[in-house]
Order: structure tokens, then C-alpha cells, then sequence
């Protein structure tokens, strides 16, 4: 699950080079829930269910969330990633396809379906996957772009119960250059193997270099159960470039991209990590 928005592409099309006119119009902060106030109570109930250090192996296709919704818009994503594997980590190869909506002009829900292969074993079915983003704000209204993930995880072991993901979606532009930061919390209920509630994040500076190219950093990390905080060695790290863009096609169509080699940090990371997106958006 532990899944871009990679582009901006549910904000408001801005010219290359053009800064964001924040006195454009604004929606209020109470409008701007209207319509997503029975998603936003369900996200505050799945926070409450975060009280409680075995967490689920690194997932090489994840991937960052952006705070933006474009109402309307469909999208076909297909995501994949490699891990290496060493004495310490098995390799993995794992792969995704999900169809996502802009329901509301502030509410972007995505199902999907992955797949995993971990060391010599076959490839088989991973896990079921609901995404939902909510945009609380126009972009612009504050002085950072803020969002909210609500992720559901339905693994083929049922012994790993449901894995649930929550947490706050920050993006900051200046000039040519764009900065995420996302804070997420994940627990498994009724899970028979995992019994923490963990934190990890995920982090991006790119250069909008223009629309078909960008470039920059990525960064992806799980510091463990939050109420047991291990060493630095035993958490996972992974860091490395990443190249983005967006091809607009005929009809108001798209093709966006997204290539990153991380590199990894720690001894419970993968070496390197190769990972690709693709999404189609009509």
C-alpha cells in the first residue's frame, strides 16, 4: 500500500515558470470539507485506533502522495520496484495496477490490486488496497499545500489482518522547486503478526524543470513502532534521485512517469532499490 500523485497533475494547470497567484479565488476552510465531512470522521476514527515491533518487509514499489485532487479526472496506474536482497534482507520484486477517481473537487479515492515476489519464491497476489486523499484546502489558500491519506490494506495472508495507514500530506512550492514531506502512522488490526503501531515517511525535492522533464530527490523510511523507538540500524532508510514528467496527450489526456534509484541507508534496507510508475490520466 504503501502507495503518485508524483506530478501536481489534480492542481490547477500553472504555465512553466509562472508562480501560483494566491490572491486567486479562495475557498473557505469549512467549504473546502463540504461534501468530504463522512470521509474526514472516518479518518479521525481510524486515527483514534493508533494506541499501541514487527513490521511488514519494505514494499520496493511504494511510492509519494501528493495533496492535490482534480475532480473528474480517472486514472490508470501501474507501478512497479525491485529491492536487493542481501544476508540480512531477502530480495523482493513486487507490482501494482489501481484505477483511481476525483470524486469531489477535495476527495481522490484509488483501488488496487498488488503483487509480490520475495526471494526464490513464485510471484502471487499481495494484498487488496484502498487509497483516499483529501485535499483541505484550494492550493495557495496556506502557507503549505496540506492534505490527508486514509489508506486500507487487505493482505491474501489473513493472518496479517488489515493494515490501516493515516496521516498528513505537506507540499511546499518556491520558484522552480516543489517539497513533500508526509508523516504517516500504520497499524494492523486484528493482526496475529504485527502488533505496532509504526511511523514512516516519505520525502521529495524536485526542480520543475518543465512539464515533460523534472528532477530531484527522493527519500522513503520506517522508524518502527512509535512507543518502542530502536536504533537507527535496525529502521529502514532508503534515499536517491528520481526523474518525473508529464506528456499531455490529445483530448485532455496524459501520460506521467516516474523512475527512482534509492539507495539504502541501513542495514535492514535494500542496497538499492529500482522503482517505476506509470499513469495514465483521462
Amino acid at each position: 500500500m504503501y502507495g503518485s500523485r508524483f506530478l501536481a497533475s489534480r492542481c490547477p494547470k500553472i504555465p512553466h515558470g509562472q508562480i501560483r497567484n494566491d490572491s486567486q479565488s479562495k475557498t473557505p476552510f469549512a467549504a473546502s470539507l463540504l461534501g468530504s465531512t463522512r470521509i474526514t470522521r472516518v479518518a479521525i476514527a481510524m486515527a483514534l485506533l493508533f494506541s499501541s515491533a514487527v513490521t511488514r518487509a519494505v514494499d520496493p514499489s511504494t511510492y509519494l502522495l501528493l495533496p492535490s485532487v482534480t475532480q473528474g479526472e480517472r486514472e490508470i496506474d501501474l507501478r512497479s520496484g525491485w529491492g536487493s536482497g542481501d544476508a540480512a534482507v531477502d530480495a523482493v520484486k513486487a507490482a501494482g495496477m489501481g484505477f483511481g477517481y476525483g470524486v469531489t473537487q477535495h476527495w481522490f479515492s484509488e483501488v488496487a490490486v498488488q503483487y509480490r515476489r520475495t526471494g526464490n519464491a513464485g510471484t502471487e497476489f499481495d494484498a487488496f488496497e484502498w487509497e483516499n486523499i483529501l485535499q483541505l484546502a484550494e492550493p495557495g489558500e496556506w502557507p503549505v499545500d496540506v492534505g490527508l491519506a486514509v489508506e486500507l490494506e487487505r493482505p491474501r495472508d489473513t493472518a496479517e489482518g488489515t493494515g490501516v495507514r493515516v496521516g498528513p500530506l505537506f507540499q511546499k512550492e518556491f520558484g522552480m522547486m516543489q517539497a513533500n514531506l508526509n508523516v504517516l502512522l500504520g497499524r494492523h488490526i486484528h493482526s496475529a503478526q504485527f502488533e505496532s503501531t509504526t511511523l514512516s515517511y516519505q520525502g521529495q525535492l524536485k526542480y520543475r524543470y518543465s512539464q515533460p522533464f523534472e528532477f530531484g530527490i527522493q527519500a522513503f523510511g520506517n522508524v518502527g513502532a512509535v512507543n518502542r523507538w530502536t536504533s537507527y540500524e535496525k529502521e529502514t532508510h532508503r534515499i536517491g534521485p528520481v526523474v518525473l514528467g508529464k506528456f499531455p496527450l490529445a483530448n485532455e489526456r496524459s501520460l506521467s512517469y516516474n523512475f527512482g534509484f534509492l539507495i539504502g541507508t541501513t542495514a535492514k534496507s535494500p542496497d538499492r532499490t529500482l522503482r517505476l510508475q506509470l499513469e495514465y490520466e483521462f
